[in-house]
C-alpha cells in the first residue's frame, strides 16, 4: 500500500502485511560525485532500505558518540593546567654550544 494525503495534508501511515509501514522517495543525480557514490553502494545492495536504515542510523550513532566524546575532553580539559608556549621555550643549553663550537675548532686545526 502506498502513503496518502489526509485533508490536512499530513502522511498517512498503511498497513501493509500486518505491519505500520513508511514509503520514501529518493532521486539521485548521478551529476553529483556524492550522491553517484551512494547510488554505487546502494546499486550492490540487495536490500536497499535495510542499507539506507543502517547507514542513516549508523551516521547518528557516530555523530551522538562523537559529541559525547567532545563534551568528556572538553570537561576534562578544564582541569588541566595549559602551558603557554612561551614557558615551554627553553634557555639554549650553551654549554653544549661551546662544547660543539670548541669540537669543531679542534678539527678546523689539524
Amino acid at each position: 500500500m502506498q502513503n496518502t494525503k489526509n485533508e490536512s495534508g499530513s502522511d498517512r501511515m498503511s498497513e501493509d502485511h500486518g505491519g505500520k509501514k513508511r514509503r520514501f522517495h529518493i532521486v539521485l543525480s548521478l551529476d553529483n560525485p556524492v550522491q553517484q557514490e551512494t547510488w554505487s553502494i546502494l546499486s550492490q545492495s540487495k536490500n536497499k532500505t535495510s542499507a539506507v536504515c543502517e547507514a542513516v542510523c549508523g551516521f547518528h550513532r557516530q555523530k551522538s558518540l562523537e559529541d559525547i566524546l567532545r563534551k568528556v575532553l572538553r570537561e576534562e580539559f578544564k582541569h588541566i593546567p595549559i602551558q603557554s608556549t612561551a614557558e615551554m621555550v627553553e634557555e639554549p643549553d650553551t654549554f653544549n654550544d661551546a662544547a660543539v663550537l670548541d669540537f669543531l675548532l679542534t678539527l678546523q686545526n689539524e
